[in-house]
């Protein structure tokens, strides 16, 4: 029997849709390339803006260096570590050294901690000073006058 129930009388066939197609017209077309020129340039942007593509260029302004030094008789323990040659071992060392002896008069005081020899002291002589508000070119001798002392 054909004529099966839920079949409207058509048999097993149903409506196909082959080769039916909706016409496109050409203002269609515009406005789908529209959305798909609309969309590219939104990814395109998107993307750009994540890579920096707009970002502003860094410039290096020349200009005179900036002195800052380190007071020997204020720096914590984490600023000596900071200064070349250092590290964590020889700064608690500075620190130890400064609470037993009170504070350093001259940097050739730092010839007495341990580890620190007379060519470290020639290479933290640009970096540090002594006592508040001074620039170190006063406070903290040469490496010429610290080597003539020895």
């Amino acid at each position: 029997m054909r004529g099966a129930a839920g079949d409207a009388g058509g048999g097993d066939r149903g409506p196909r849709d082959v080769g039916s197609r909706v016409p496109v017209r050409r203002e269609h077309l515009w406005l789908l390339w529209g959305v798909a020129v609309a969309l590219l340039v939104s990814v395109l942007l998107r993307w750009g803006w994540r890579a920096g593509w707009w970002a502003p260029e860094a410039r290096v302004v020349q200009g005179p260096p900036r002195e800052y030094r380190i007071d020997l008789n204020q720096a914590l323990r984490a600023e000596l570590a900071l200064l070349p040659g250092i590290g964590e071992v020889k700064a608690a060392r500075i620190v130890a050294y400064r609470q037993e002896h009170g504070p350093f008069r001259s940097a050739e005081d730092l010839l007495a901690v341990e580890g620190v020899s007379q060519s470290l002291l020639s290479r933290l002589l640009p970096y540090v000073r002594l006592g508040p508000g001074t620039t170190g070119q006063e406070d903290v001798p040469s490496s010429s006058e610290v080597s003539s002392s020895q």
